[in-house]
């Protein structure tokens, strides 16, 4: 904590003062928030490592005041294999770089970009975040929240060959896919938290009312998972990013007050 001297230096600095009047002045720059604001794009496909730059990192961060990028890994070779030695240690020199150029980043996985495409069986995909363990771990610092991924096209959760397709899922799918954001959370330092696809997900899978303020920031499940809507204003329903404007809504503002939210 600085000192009473210190702080009152450092409100001075901020202004200049004469004949004991106080001159503020404005500073109209953009400020770069670390984990707020808009991202960047990227992605990295397995048959095509594309690693990060750190040239390009920096200048999103003093050129956009931009501080974080979300970064999906394709793992679309891995589907019925185990994430090969040569994919971790490109992530890893990924998570380096970041860290180089003071940037975090959003993570998620996926098998395909396609809404035909294969994806993982859920055994898959435990047995894939058990490898990525040590990683999340390791560079935790530069993670500012992992979606939960995996599942379907782009990890979205919709078009999936293992999970449940379209939306028609049954319990076992239900508990499948509840069982790949227990991994995550478990795989994962508390104060790293994970987003879900909707509103629905997290209620269905969790709890359906929403998070009190007084429970927040906990290492519980629940105070630990936000959101991340994809289809922020495609239409009334955000592509059915909600099933009940109604219920839902409320729900999300009340939760959004305490966990991240993005998109």
């Amino acid at each position: 904590m600085p000192s009473p001297t210190a702080l009152l230096l450092l409100a001075i600095s901020c202004c200049s003062v004469t004949a004991g009047t106080v001159h503020y002045h404005a500073d109209t720059s953009n400020i770069s928030n670390p984990e707020r604001g808009f991202y960047h794009h990227t992605e990295t496909h397995a048959k095509r490592y594309q690693p990060l730059s750190e040239t390009q990192l920096m200048a999103y961060r003093e050129n956009e005041a931009i501080t974080q990028i979300l970064r999906v890994f394709y793992l679309e070779t891995f589907c019925k294999h185990a994430i090969s030695a040569e994919y971790l240690n490109a992530m890893h020199a990924d998570f380096v770089t970041l860290r180089k150029a003071g940037l975090k980043c959003i993570i998620r996985f996926a098998y395909t970009a396609k809404p035909n495409g294969q994806d993982a069986t859920a055994d898959q995909v435990l047995k894939h975040i058990a490898q990525l363990t040590p990683i999340f771990r390791k560079h935790a610092d530069v993670i500012s929240t992992v979606q939960a991924g995996f599942v379907g096209a782009w990890g979205e959760w919709y078009y999936t060959s293992n999970f449940g397709d379209k939306g028609v899922l049954s319990n076992q799918d239900w508990q499948n896919r509840k069982a790949i954001v227990d991994a995550l959370l478990s795989a994962l330092p508390q104060s790293v938290p994970v987003q879900v696809r909707t509103p629905n997900y997290k209620r269905k899978m969790y709890h359906p009312k929403a998070l009190a303020q007084s429970d927040a920031f906990t290492s519980t499940a629940v105070a630990r998972i936000g959101f991340h809507n994809d289809a922020f204003c495609a239409d009334k329903t955000n592509m059915g990013t909600f099933l009940d404007l109604r219920t839902e809504i409320p729900y999300l503002e009340a939760e959004t007050c305490v966990v991240p939210m993005g998109g």
